[in-house]
């Protein structure tokens, strides 16, 4: 984390390319050297304006490590904040293909891009390396 911070910059922030939003959160705030509800308090509230202010983009693309959308606690603002836009909510950590749709939103865990996997290779249940084109 301070690495990151020390030598890349921003832990989560966004950009627009091609008529479409992306936002790209840190699942890893709670490893924040601050205290982390603030921290991810500060990531939070920095999603949700953002996702706001973005709403009319042509396609929203949000970009995350864990699968953060099974925590509704934390959740739950960014989904009532992309309600009425089109988006995609990208993840990983999990190293097994997963897809899900609520309402307007496609929710995709991609599997291992490289490092291991955690139990034996196993493509009928989405467990073996591969790369995504988005």
């Amino acid at each position: 984390y301070e690495y990151w911070r020390e030598h890349i910059g921003r832990t989560y922030y966004s950009f627009d390319y091609k008529g479409c939003h992306f936002l790209v959160l840190s699942t890893e705030e709670s490893k924040s050297p601050e205290q982390a509800a603030v921290a991810g308090k500060a990531m939070m509230d920095f999603a949700v304006a953002d996702l706001e202010k973005n709403k009319d983009a042509r396609h929203i693309f949000i970009f995350m490590h864990r699968p953060s959308w099974f925590n509704a606690r934390m959740w739950g603002s960014i989904e009532a904040a992309l309600k009425g836009a089109k988006a995609t909510v990208i993840a990983g950590h999990w190293h097994r293909l997963m897809h899900e749709r609520r309402g307007d939103i496609t929710y995709m865990v991609i599997g291992a891009t490289g490092a291991g996997l955690t139990e034996i290779s196993l493509p009928e249940l989405g467990r073996f390396h591969h790369f995504d084109l988005v």
